[in-house]
């Protein structure tokens, strides 16, 4: 506010283009917006420390199917002195992480194409145009929605 010196706060503020509130903010040094606070990303030691990639890792590895939960359950029966119940979603979280980057490929979906023959279809101008000789085919757009008319009958 380089007003300030010479005029009044609320003539400074106007003749800076804010408001009389603003001003007051600047001055106390309340005009920065507090930054949040840091995330943590590791809160303490890793709680799988050596259990991972001696056993966890090679059973995934194995049996890439495995849920977490069946893990969890794995891991409590081989060592009953861990408390696995409070590292369920921990294992989960680490499992999902482990089979984006090293799991199996997903599946891929191709959408489809019907054609459906022209003397099917019962009306001659509709939302699917003009029809055609039987010998030729119509194509009918997946994203359109199909007349229950324009389908062949069922038996």
């Amino acid at each position: 506010m380089k007003f300030r010196p010479d005029h009044l706060q609320h003539i400074a503020a106007a003749k800076a283009g804010f408001s009389e509130r603003t001003a007051r903010r600047i001055e106390t040094n309340q005009h920065l917006v507090p930054q949040p606070p840091a995330i943590r990303s590791h809160q303490g030691p890793d709680p799988f420390d050596g259990l991972w990639d001696s056993e966890i890792r090679p059973m995934l590895e194995t049996h890439p199917g495995l849920r977490p939960v069946t893990v969890l359950e794995e891991m409590q029966r081989r060592h009953p002195d861990h408390d696995w119940d409070r590292l369920r979603r921990s294992l989960e979280r680490r499992v999902r992480a482990w089979r984006s980057q090293h799991g199996a490929d997903r599946e891929v979906i191709f959408r489809q194409d019907h054609t459906l023959p022209c003397h099917s279809m019962r009306y001659a101008h509709g939302t699917l145009g003009s029809v055609a000789p039987a010998s030729r085919r119509c194509r009918i757009s997946p994203t359109w929605p199909t007349p229950a008319s324009a389908l062949p009958a069922r038996r």
